[in-house]
Order: C-alpha cells, then structure tokens, then sequence
C-alpha cells in the first residue's frame, strides 16, 4: 500500500528531531582531546576557538603589544617572539593524555589535566592543567596552569604590559 504524497510531510513532522536544541556543550574529557591533537599537530588554531571571549581578548591585546614592541625594536625579541605559550615547554609532544576531567570543580566550571610525554626521554615529559568557564552553556578555555604554577593569564597580563 503507498501514501498519498500529502501524508509525507506529517510523517516527517511525528519523526523525533536528530537536531540537538541549543548550544553542543564539550566535555572536559572531549576539549583536552581537542587540544592534545592541536599540541601534537602543533596548530594553535582548535585551541584558539576554544578559548574564553576574556582570555581571547587578553592574548589580541598581548599579540598587539608584542607586535608594536617587534616593530619599535626590531633587534630585541618581543614578548610572543616564540609564540604563545600553550603549554609549560615549546616541545611538541610525542604522547600528550587528558587525566581528571571533572565539571564543576571548586575553582571553576570544569577543567582537566593534561600529561605530556616522550617515550624516549621518560623524565622529559611534564604536566600541566587546563582551568574551563561556562559561556553561556558551552566550557572554555579560562586559563593554563603550568607545571611550575604559573599560568597563562599571568603571562599575557606581562606580555601586553607597556
């Protein structure tokens, strides 16, 4: 038996929605996922789009300084002479695992650690953590926690500092 063409459309209406409503929310697990590839492809741009609309703001005002310093003193090394610091050490890692991905933690909305290795050199690797912020229903990068304490904020607040 066929259908008349005139109940295919209310078909497609009683069909449930592949659609997800609102905004597709990573996990901690999946966004250090997402920024080991980027480390280990060492492409900057993935980690970039995952970046907090606060911290994206504070490395373009870090970028222009650097930018204006290069210019102004082209024989001395701006502050972004070797990039943006995305993890402790400018390495492009060999393994790099995702470890504690928790949402809701007592510092933020979510973070995850990240373990760099070099199966070669095992005492080379490092360790460092990656602190998120919900935005309007999705998590972000709000900042790096290096292995040594520092973080990534500390350094853009230094590097756009006249």
């Amino acid at each position: 038996m066929r259908l008349p063409v005139l109940c295919l459309p209310l078909l497609l209406l009683a069909l449930p929605s592949c659609a997800q409503e609102g905004p597709v929310r990573l996990s901690p697990e999946q966004i250090g996922q997402i920024f080991c590839i980027a480390r280990q492809g060492n492409d900057e741009a993935p980690i970039r789009a995952l970046l907090s609309p606060s911290v994206a703001a504070d490395v373009a005002r870090a970028e222009a300084r650097s930018a204006a310093l290069g210019e102004r003193f082209p024989d001395e090394k701006p502050p972004l002479g070797d990039g943006l610091p995305w993890q402790s050490f400018p390495d492009v890692p060999a393994t790099c695992t995702v470890t504690g991905a928790t949402t809701e933690s007592k510092a933020a909305d979510g973070e995850f650690v990240l373990v760099y290795g070099f199966p070669d050199a095992p005492d080379a690797g490092w360790t460092d953590r990656i602190v998120l912020v919900d935005i309007d229903g999705r998590l972000r990068i709000s900042d790096i926690v290096y292995e040594d304490g520092s973080t990534l904020g500390q350094f853009l607040l230094k590097a756009s500092q006249p």
